[in-house]
């Protein structure tokens, strides 16, 4: 009494199990064509990758030296600002001492002028006033020698009368 097992065509076995290693076959070959694709796909993205890597290692080398020319050359510009500003600066400071100088020296010279002019007015005014004291003193001489001159041709008149009335013989006084 063997098993229950139904009683199967040896010849059918065999398909089957042809059958079967067939589908095992075909499955190994397309997980080996899978894992080829992969392995190709990852050969392919490492190869960019390092591609990558070297342009922008080359690139970053490029980078750095640009950076370092571009440092020294704004070292340079600073530097030469620096020494610009100095000298700026100091020209800027002898322009300024010499306009102080220049502003005193003026000032010194208006002060100088103003005092020349306060004395000039000062003295003008003496000289105003002196002159006419002389203008008061010659009017008063003119009106006293008008005055003395007409006393005198009052006198003159008077006594050329009387020598007129005596001349005529007449007269009041009495030779009678």
């Amino acid at each position: 009494a063997r098993s229950t097992r139904s009683s199967v065509d040896p010849s059918q076995t065999t398909v089957r199990t042809t059958m079967e290693s067939n589908a095992v076959v075909t499955k190994l070959q397309s997980a080996i064509a899978n894992f080829r694709r992969e392995k190709d796909a990852a050969q392919r993205n490492r190869d960019l990758a390092l591609e990558r890597l070297k342009t922008s290692g080359t690139t970053l080398e490029n980078e750095l030296t640009k950076t370092a020319n571009l440092q020294s050359r704004l070292d340079d510009i600073g530097r030469k600002i620096a020494a610009g500003n100095g000298q700026e600066i100091a020209q800027k400071k002898a322009e300024n001492d010499r306009l102080g100088r220049e502003t005193d020296f003026q000032h010194a010279e208006l002060v100088r002028k103003k005092e020349k002019l306060a004395a000039l007015q000062a003295k003008m005014a003496e000289e105003s006033a002196r002159r006419a004291a002389n203008v008061r003193n010659v009017r008063r001489s003119v009106k006293m020698w008008r005055e003395k001159n007409s006393l005198q041709q009052t006198t003159m008149a008077v006594t050329t009368m009387e020598d007129v009335v005596r001349a005529s013989g007449g007269g009041g006084d009495g030779a009678a």
